[in-house]
């Protein structure tokens, strides 16, 4: 079993809530849907009285009705069938109702999720796969309401149990009793499978979470497979967790169908209880023949709704698992931001001073890193693979916290700055640029909230013009997810646009030429020329013609920045090679 439970702990963010504090989020959530589950519940009741009314109505046409008064008993006939009818019409406008509230508990929870998601830091997701996120998402939430639905049908058939053992008790004490008496016994079984089930479901979950994980990096990274001709290795990989998740849930099935053979046997037991006793009291006077029908027929209104609370109780364990799994993405924490300054529209000067950063304790990789930038001054970072030239980067766009030493921007430490506001002022341009599925219209517009159309013509013509021309639809044409269907530098130059549109202070480029070819390249760097102008920039670089567009070049090696320190004509000099060499 331990080789099926393989990378299926729980994730790092994973809490672990009681049923108590479960139970008080669930019905804080459905707070917000009252008036119509109040409405839900209002049918319920009426719909389950009316039921109970039927084998009542049945039980007294057979004490009191003679078989020669046709016109009572055609009576009695109509009125249990439009009982029948009545009812079945109240359960129908129940559900509605249900579907209808829980299709909204659904999309707030999904939306708190994904607001939680998006909340988080890069820190969160270098330990936590997409695929995770979008399991919590997506099939947990839709697994919790399924799991509240029937929580409002065991409602309904407990208040039916209930009305049941009342109208029993009124027709035949002793015989009543013996009924009651299953109730501990269904209890205890259901008790039984309580800790099994939710074990089990817990597991099945992350099971089906490293299903979409695998998905997610299959078809990412799909092409790179081909290239290498290993897309076997990612059916392996997929085979693994897909047989895995597959064991899981034949497991899962195992138990949740083992409860209902045992409540079988229960409700057989019922069945003979009220037969023999039943027919005793009936042979000794103690009831009439009616009242023995009540007790048969009763036994429907009342096993069987009380075996389904206890299969329920299984469910119940999995709807729990999947809300918990949901409730701890939405409360993990996300970085507290308590800086409230904003920053000026105009060219800023950038201080990194003794800079220590570690992604894991005890491996820095910023070292007492320091530099300065004047403000419209552009400075080219260069240095060998993992020398911490991108994690510059993501200190100054705010996607991390330098761990010691200080990041000052127009001398005021970066922390109490507004994040938002910081973001919107560091235009950020990486070596993968990312286009969503639309338009490159679209694309260029999230440069600025708002912006118009014609202002986006306008920043895309001013970065480079005609080059949108060589596009199949021009700024019209539809990309796919991550940019498809365009090169990687036209979508480069579709990222120029967007920062072109958003006009921020400080720019960044982190290896945005290291995956495109010469021309594409020198179509990049004209375009660059015309997006640096005013602006304080840090270019992250190996290739010389982006160093060209410096006017110092810095090298970083082991954590920190060498003393030595060219200006832009003697880096054109030197060899790029020799910038990745140790002094």
């Amino acid at each position: 079993m331990s080789g099926i439970l393989d990378g299926l702990s729980a994730e790092s963010y994973d809490r672990q809530y009681t049923d108590r504090e479960l139970l008080r989020r669930i019905l804080a959530l459905l707070q917000h849907e009252r008036g119509l589950l109040l409405r839900v519940s209002g049918t319920l009741l009426t719909s389950t009285l009316i039921g109970l009314a039927v084998p009542y109505g049945v039980s007294q046409a057979l004490t009191r009705t003679r078989v020669d008064n046709l016109p009572l008993t055609a009576g009695l006939v109509l009125a249990v069938t439009l009982a029948g009818a009545l009812s079945w019409a109240l359960q129908y406008i129940q559900r509605v109702w249900t579907r209808q509230a829980m299709a909204n508990v659904v999309m707030e929870l999904q939306e708190q999720a994904f607001r939680a998601a998006v909340r988080q830091d890069a820190r969160f997701y270098e330990t936590t796969t997409q695929g995770q996120v979008v399991s919590r998402i997506t099939g947990d939430t839709q697994s919790f309401s399924l799991t509240v639905t029937l929580t409002l049908g065991a409602v309904s058939q407990l208040v039916l149990v209930a009305g049941v053992l009342v109208m029993l008790w009124s027709v035949h004490a002793p015989l009543a009793a013996a009924v009651t008496l299953l109730i501990p016994v269904v209890v205890g079984v259901a008790a039984l499978f309580r800790a099994w089930a939710r074990r089990s479901t817990q597991q099945t979950q992350r099971a089906v979470a490293n299903i979409n994980t695998s998905i997610s990096e299959a078809i990412g990274g799909l092409a790179v497979a081909k290239s290498f001709g290993q897309e076997s290795v990612l059916l392996e990989e997929f085979r693994a967790v897909n047989e895995t998740a597959y064991r899981l849930q034949v497991q899962q099935g195992m138990i949740y169908s083992s409860i209902y053979p045992v409540l079988g046997v229960l409700t057989g037991v019922a069945v003979l209880l009220v037969a023999y006793l039943g027919g005793r009291a009936v042979i000794a006077g103690g009831i009439d023949i009616g009242q023995w029908y009540l007790f048969v027929q009763a036994l429907d209104y009342f096993v069987l709704p009380l075996t389904g609370i206890a299969a329920f109780w299984s469910q119940f364990q999995q709807g729990l698992a999947a809300a918990e799994r949901v409730f701890a993405l939405i409360d993990h924490p996300a970085p507290v931001h308590t800086g409230r300054r904003s920053l000026p529209q105009t060219a800023a000067r950038i201080e990194l001073q003794d800079v220590t950063f570690a992604y894991r304790e005890g491996e820095s990789v910023l070292d007492g890193f320091s530099l300065t930038l004047t403000p419209g001054e552009t400075v080219a970072l260069v240095g060998e693979t993992g020398a911490g030239k991108s994690t510059v980067a993501k200190l100054l766009t705010g996607q991390y916290r330098a761990q010691g030493g200080a990041l000052l921007i127009n001398g005021v430490p970066i922390e109490e700055y507004d994040v938002a506001e910081l973001r919107r002022h560091v235009g950020y341009v990486s070596q993968h640029p990312f286009l969503f599925a639309g338009t490159v219209m679209d694309n260029v517009r999230l440069g600025r909230a708002g912006a118009s159309t014609e202002e986006a013509e306008a920043a895309a013509q001013a970065l480079l013009p005609g080059w949108t021309e060589q596009l199949p639809d021009g700024l019209n044409t539809r990309v796919g997810e991550r940019g498809q269907g365009i090169s990687l530098g036209q979508r480069q130059l579709v990222v120029l646009a967007r920062i072109l549109l958003q006009a921020p202070p400080i720019l960044v480029l982190d290896e945005a030429t290291a995956n495109i070819d010469p021309w594409t390249e020198m179509q990049f760097l004209r375009a660059l020329a015309t997006v640096q102008q005013g602006r304080t920039c840090l270019f992250i670089a190996h290739r010389r013609g982006t160093i060209a567009h410096a006017q110092r070049v810095v090298r970083l090696h082991g954590g920190q920045s060498q003393l030595e320190v060219l200006p832009t004509a003697a880096a054109r000099a030197r060899p790029a090679g020799e910038w990745l060499l140790p002094t």
